[in-house]
Parts: C-alpha cells; structure tokens; sequence
C-alpha cells in the first residue's frame, strides 16, 4: 500500500457552515500568515473529523482547530472534545454567539480549549488569539521534546520509587528507604578488550550488553 505525501505546511483547520463568516475568517487569516500554513475550512462536523484523519494518516501537522458552536451534527463544544480525544496536539479555538456557559465549560474540560471568543468576533482580538495559539502549540511540542531527552537519561520507574506520578514532579531532597538487591558483574577480560575499542565502539559495547542483563536485573 503507498502512503500518502505529507502535507508540508502545518494544518490550521476551520468549522463553520456560515459561508460569510468562514470566508472572512480564512481571507484575515491569510492576510496575517501568508502561505505559512495549510487553511482548510469544512462545513460540518462529520466533515472536520474525516479531515482530522486524513491528516492524520499522512502525518501532517495540524496545529490549530477554530471551531463555530452552531455547526450541522454536532456541536462545536462536543466537536472539539472528539478531536481532542483522538488528537491531542492541536490547539481549539471555539467561536460562538450561541454557546451556552456549560457548553464552553465542556470544551474546557473536555477539549483542553485554549480560549472562547464571542460572535461577531473583534478582527484584532481573533488575529492574535490565533498567533498566541500558534506559539502555544510550538511551546508545547519544544517542551515534549526536552522532555522525552530527559527521559532517555532519567528512568520514568525512579518516579514510581519516590510516589510520584511523573519525573517532573520530583523536587530536591525527594526520598524513600528500601530494601534492594544489587547485581555486580564482571565482564571478563574487559580492560584489554576495551582498550582495543574506540570510545564509541566501547559505548555500544556496554549497551548491547546491558540489553542481555537488563531484563534479568527487573
């Protein structure tokens, strides 16, 4: 099966079955971001979440859904908690005269919403919501990615050990008493191999090695 090509540009993606206002919209926010990203607008719900996978089959980047409450099928609060189910990474936006107080509680709760805007909507404000959203979306991946670095070198299990429920939560002076077995291993004869072993050659010797023991050792 060939997969398909992903999309270059990061995903911005638009709800709305108001012809006027979603033209408006894509037309302000074109006129702000140039061709940065890839504008896509959908009428419905059912046809944003078909969008939402096929994106993600292709792997695209979809960093941002704007979504109107008042769309055919679904509403935008409940839309938008459905992405965030099965996409989390995308920054929501939802943007209604008709949403009521539970409704944007909803979407706050269950679609991680970066923030309500009413209708109409002020050009400005919606502009630089969206530019804020952008940059929280890129926060967010630079974050991930130092953290999964610090994870390659700190065991997510020392923060299990110490009771807590991620390694960031783990603050200096943080410790418990237990009892433990310790394994010590010899490596015959490892000096003089080592010493015939460029320093990279002797790194992934101990690793390979340690991929043996490692399993015996939990």
């Amino acid at each position: 099966m060939n997969q398909e090509k992903t999309t270059e540009k990061p995903v911005i993606l638009c709800v709305d079955n108001d012809v006027k206002s979603i033209n408006f919209l894509h037309e302000k926010l074109k006129s702000k971001f140039s061709d940065q990203y890839l504008y896509e607008i959908v009428s419905s719900g059912e046809d944003a979440l078909k969008r939402m996978e096929e994106h993600n089959k292709k792997n695209d980047r979809i960093i941002l859904v704007i979504s109107d409450q008042n769309i055919p099928d679904i509403s935008g609060d409940k839309l938008l908690a459905k992405i965030h189910a099965s996409y989390s990474k995308p920054i929501k936006i939802l943007i209604t005269s008709q949403a009521s107080l539970q409704s944007v509680v909803n979407a706050i709760n269950n679609a991680d919403l970066y923030r309500y805007l009413p209708k109409p909507w002020e050009t400005e404000d919606l502009l630089l919501t969206v530019q804020k959203a952008i940059e929280q979306y890129h926060l967010r991946e630079e974050t991930q990615k130092h953290l999964s670095s610090f994870r390659r070198f700190v065991p997510p299990q020392l923060a299990n050990y110490l009771g807590k429920e991620d390694i960031l939560q783990v603050k200096l002076g943080d410790c418990v008493q237990q009892e433990m077995n310790i394994l010590l291993c010899d490596i015959h004869a490892f000096t003089s191999l080592s010493e015939k072993m460029t320093p990279q050659e002797n790194f992934r010797f101990i690793n390979n090695y340690l991929k043996y023991v490692e399993p015996a050792v939990k």
